[in-house]
């Protein structure tokens, strides 16, 4: 793990130095994003590793150039999303409204009151992690995901706690105001997930020849 970051910060600073070389810092904006977290210095509870952990979803998002703060470090909630409005924002080009993406406050925009995090996979039970800064629900439906990207939540087990003990048993907190918070926003993300246990029949006649599976 040590070795490859090294290498990517070697390899950032060639980059950066081939810019800073050849444009001013007008010219120029660098937006370096790194998809994911990693996992790697998270425990395993019961020997499965959390994917949607804070450490396998906390990104870095680093920005340089024209219009950007220099020497500034936000602790503001941001989505992968919110690249493409930014960038609009930085750039002068007009961004769609009906997007998920946001502008960030410190370009100008509205700081998110929450980020959402999730892992969706066929065959795999399908996790949401919707956090703020002090608290986290975590959502897990019992059956897994569909092929056609769909997941039943019917009696998904769903539960809130302090940032720092996700998922620890003993810290699940009953509150109604939070749940007032919580869950409309977990409901509007899965909105066009969740299939209410309704399956095409068609598909499901035709998964064996789709699929491989044996009838």
């Amino acid at each position: 793990f040590w070795q490859s970051l090294a290498h990517a910060d070697r390899s950032i600073g060639h980059l950066l130095t081939y810019i800073e070389e050849r444009f001013r810092p007008d010219e120029y904006i660098v937006s370096l994003y790194s998809d994911h977290g990693n996992s790697v210095f998270t425990t395993p509870t019961g020997g499965v590793v959390d994917v949607i952990g804070e450490n396998s979803t906390r990104a870095a998002w680093m920005m340089r150039g024209a219009g950007i703060p220099e020497g500034m470090v936000i602790p503001e909630l941001t989505s992968i999303a919110d690249i493409y409005p930014t960038l609009g924002a930085l750039a002068g080009f007009p961004a769609a409204s009906d997007i998920d993406g946001n502008l960030p406050a410190v370009f100008g925009g509205t700081e998110r009151d929450a980020v959402c995090s999730v892992s969706m996979f066929p065959g795999q039970t399908y996790k949401l992690a919707v956090r703020t800064h002090e608290y986290t629900m975590r959502l897990e439906t019992r059956a897994v995901l569909d092929e056609d990207g769909t997941a039943d939540f019917a009696d998904a087990r769903a539960a809130i706690y302090p940032r720092a003990h996700e998922l620890e048993e003993g810290y699940e907190i009953d509150s109604a105001e939070l749940r007032a918070f919580f869950y409309p926003r977990a409901r509007a993300f899965v909105r066009e997930t969740a299939n209410n246990g309704e399956f095409w029949p068609a598909m499901r006649a035709a998964r064996p020849e789709w699929f491989g599976e044996k009838s």
